[in-house]
């Protein structure tokens, strides 16, 4: 009732003429849920097509394109930290590109790598164990230390000397070695996460999504008018301003994705940059969009209001009388 109530308080009907119906109905508050979650599957699917469309791409091209080589790899150091309180654990991974060879074996002087941990390229669950203690590191052989030389697609990690463990792990990696040391990545079984089918998975759910979101969506804005609660006279005007901030909301997330996962996707032709350049310019006209709308509903509401005063008193003189 206090919902009717309201609705029908701001209903903009002509000074004098008493209002003959609500503007609430069954069919309004039907139209409320339906556009709605047709935005939020909006706001969901395009982040999503846009993550699984740069995660699909650059595993297609690092594996079935030979972009990046598959080589053997030594986990050497694997350093745990526990923070207490939601910092949790802090985990590092030291890997070793061994160049002993029959059998294959680090020494002193291979490179050494802190491995990225990321979404894209680098994700723990494709590490492939060929063999948890394949390297004793205990006897007369033993290498105490060795010096981290790369990031491993990092901007940033801890390059120095570190001890290493007791027994070094075999497993496989996936290599991008254009020759500066700067360009160097090296990423865990590529190929395992391209049999997986993660990202592709989610590219087709945020497809449905999309889809879902546009054809249902954008249609029902033609028939905002019976858009309760934002009242009958600025129905329309309400219904676009909130349609406009969620395509601000879904374009900016998108638009992040793009521009802050460009640098993990070295030596494959990535279309990171291209999709956060698109989803900048949705982003900055769904702004003015809803800058503008909201400005239109605020003053259409605020004449509402008005006339609905005025009709008030209207009312109060000839009841007087």
């Amino acid at each position: 009732m206090a919902f009717r109530r309201k609705c029908g308080q701001c209903y903009n009907k002509p000074k004098g003429e008493a209002q003959s119906k609500s503007a609430c109905t069954a069919s309004c508050a039907v139209w409320n849920i339906i556009f709605l979650t047709c935005l939020f599957a909006l706001t969901a699917g395009v982040p999503c097509l846009v993550a699984g469309v740069l995660g699909s791409d650059f595993l297609d091209q690092a594996v079935k394109e030979n972009v990046y080589t598959r080589v053997d790899c030594m986990l050497v150091k694997l350093y745990k930290e526990f923070q207490g309180g939601d910092s949790d654990w802090i985990i590092k991974y030291y890997m070793c590109r061994p160049s002993g060879t029959d059998p294959v074996a680090c020494i002193l002087g291979d490179r050494v790598v802190e491995m990225e941990v990321n979404a894209f390229t680098s994700r723990t669950d494709w590490i492939n164990v060929l063999d948890a203690k394949y390297q004793d590191n205990t006897g007369a052989n033993r290498i105490d230390s060795m010096v981290v030389s790369n990031c491993g697609g990092a901007k940033e990690c801890d390059k120095g000397e570190i001890e290493l463990d007791d027994e070094f792990t075999l497993e496989t990696c996936y290599e991008y070695n254009p020759g500066p040391e700067e360009d160097y990545r090296l990423s865990w079984d590529l190929d395992k996460g391209l049999e997986s089918g993660f990202y592709t998975d989610v590219r087709t759910a945020g497809m449905v999504l999309t889809i879902v979101g546009l054809i249902g969506s954008l249609p029902l804005l033609f028939f905002a008018a019976k858009g309760c609660p934002t009242c009958v006279g600025v129905a329309t005007t309400g219904s676009l301003a909130v349609a406009f901030t969620f395509f601000f909301i879904t374009s900016l997330i998108s638009m992040l994705i793009g521009f802050l996962t460009k640098p993990d996707f070295t030596g494959t032709d990535s279309k990171a940059g291209g999709i956060g350049l698109a989803m900048l310019v949705v982003c900055v006209l769904s702004f003015i969009g809803l800058v503008v709308q909201w400005g239109r509903f605020c003053c259409g509401m605020a004449k509402i209001v008005e006339a609905n005063k005025g009709n008030t008193e209207l009312h109060g003189e000839t009841n007087a009388v």
